[in-house]
């Protein structure tokens, strides 16, 4: 029976391998196998360094790596990563309510009657606190965030996350103590001639341009410390300076006035009343004299100013004011019973030339800089008495050995504004770090005082006072 089950096994063996050998091999069947695909290891995996992996089999990862060779796979792009998102802990919405009366009301101009009735400002509000605190969170932006403005209490409700509600706070915060901050700016207008732009090295940058008729090469010039102090050695050779000062609140216009309302003679209105021909004269005022606004703001670092300076200064081109002769004809008027022809009677208009200058710029320059605008020329036509030297000391030909001449000059208009920071005495670095020291207080401030009106020696006297009293005083500058 063994050798008949030997047997069966066998032909059974070599019918089954015969139709494999038989089989064909497919011209489409691949050689090998498809190709390893690269997986993207799970986000936040902790790899085993090798020493770890030569004890324990290479499928264990331990959560936490004892050696400082392990390497750590951070996720490329946590926002986007589901797993990433799904990790995170989800923060419920909050909502809240945030007074902002005191920011959406505008500072009225300095000098202005308040208004019953101000615009409120509550979209530029709501557009800075989107911008300045998780822009792509608010609902704007597709986010979960809601911020919505009720005028009935002046109040922000705002629907979100309690990490957003805490920058909200802080943002307003920061945005009442700038608007509490105080400026002082100091605006000098001033005329000058051709000679004397020529003496402050303002000619090449305010120049006109060649081939253009009207244009000049720049209308704003910020200036150094030097140049300032230059200056104020030529301001005697101006012929008109008005130097105002103004002390207005952050975001708050000043204005300055310096000038005066002159009235010309300007024409005549025939009319006829109970038969009589009536002439009234046409008395037209003009103001004459500099307008200056300006309007500060403290930028975010509490070091750079944001002014817009606008200025306007209107005067006469021709002086004196030309006249225009005016005859009025003879008319029959009833004097003492009888009727008598009166004469013509001579009547002379005037005819005023005034030239408007206009500064309309808007800068960004550090606490305590300068920066000059220009206003552009003007020609003016003066006439003047001429009287020989000769004459001059005699009586009866002092009028009659005079004669006039007109003299035509051009002349610039230049607009200098220097904001600074009011501060409270004792809030410089220096001064915090003085301690108790009273007498040391008190001369950092004059220190400071004098650095900003460039008094350089009584700045330097007063430095080596406060060495002599704490050396390290200047330590945090």
């Amino acid at each position: 029976m063994s050798l008949r089950c030997i047997a069966a096994l066998a032909a059974f063996g070599l019918v089954a391998i015969a139709p494999a050998a038989d089989k064909k091999k497919l011209e489409y069947a691949p050689e090998t196998g498809p190709e390893p695909r690269q997986v993207t290891p799970p986000c936040r995996v902790t790899l085993p360094s090798p020493h770890y992996l030569e004890g324990h089999p290479p499928q264990y990862f331990p959560e936490e790596p004892r050696f400082p060779l392990n390497r750590e796979l951070s996720c490329q792009e946590p926002a986007t990563c589901p797993a990433c998102t799904a990790a995170r802990p989800v923060e419920r919405l909050a909502l809240r309510s945030y007074a902002v009366a005191d920011l959406v009301i505008p500072i009225p101009s300095a000098g202005s009657k308040v208004s019953d009735r101000p615009t409120t400002q509550e979209r530029d509000l709501i557009r800075k606190i989107c911008t300045a605190v998780e822009p792509k969170g608010w609902a704007a932006a597709g986010g979960q965030n809601s911020i919505e403005y009720f005028s009935v209490g002046m109040a922000l409700v705002v629907n979100a996350t309690p990490s957003v509600h805490t920058a909200i706070e802080k943002y307003l915060d920061g945005l009442r103590q700038i608007q509490d901050t105080q400026f002082e700016v100091k605006v000098v207008v001033a005329t000058v001639t051709d000679a004397v732009l020529e003496k402050l090295g303002l000619a090449r940058d305010f120049g006109p341009v060649p081939g253009k008729l009207g244009e000049v090469r720049a209308r704003v010039k910020f200036l150094s410390a030097d140049e300032v102090r230059g200056l104020e050695l030529h301001q005697a050779d101006c012929l008109d300076v008005t130097a105002p000062t103004l002390a207005v609140l952050n975001g708050q216009k000043g204005c300055a006035r310096v000038g005066q309302v002159e009235h010309f003679l300007t024409g005549i209105t025939v009319q006829v009343m109970d038969g009589k021909i009536v002439y009234t004269p046409k008395n037209e005022p003009h103001d004459l004299g500099v307008t200056v606004e300006v309007q500060p703001w403290l930028a975010a670092d509490h070091r750079f100013v944001k002014l817009a300076v606008s200025a306007r200064a209107r005067d006469l081109t021709t002086r004196p004011v030309a006249t225009i002769p005016l005859t009025i004809p003879p008319r029959a008027a009833e004097l003492e019973g009888r009727m008598a022809d009166q004469g013509a009677k001579p009547q002379y208009l005037q005819d005023p030339r005034i030239v408007t200058r206009l500064v309309d710029e808007t800068v960004t320059l550090p606490d305590g800089g300068t920066a000059v605008f220009y206003g552009g020329p003007a020609t003016t036509e003066e006439t003047v008495r001429d009287l020989a030297p000769v004459f001059a000391d005699v009586p009866f030909l002092q009028e009659v050995m005079v004669r006039e001449k007109k003299v035509t000059g051009t002349n610039h208009l230049l607009v200098f504004a220097t904001p600074r920071v009011i501060k409270p005495a004792g809030c410089d670095e220096c001064v915090q770090c003085a301690g108790g020291n009273a007498r040391l207080v008190k001369l950092m401030a004059e220190y400071g005082r004098a650095c900003r009106d460039g008094n350089t020696d009584e700045a330097r006297r007063l430095a080596m006072e406060c060495l002599v009293l704490e050396p390290t005083c200047f330590g945090k500058k």
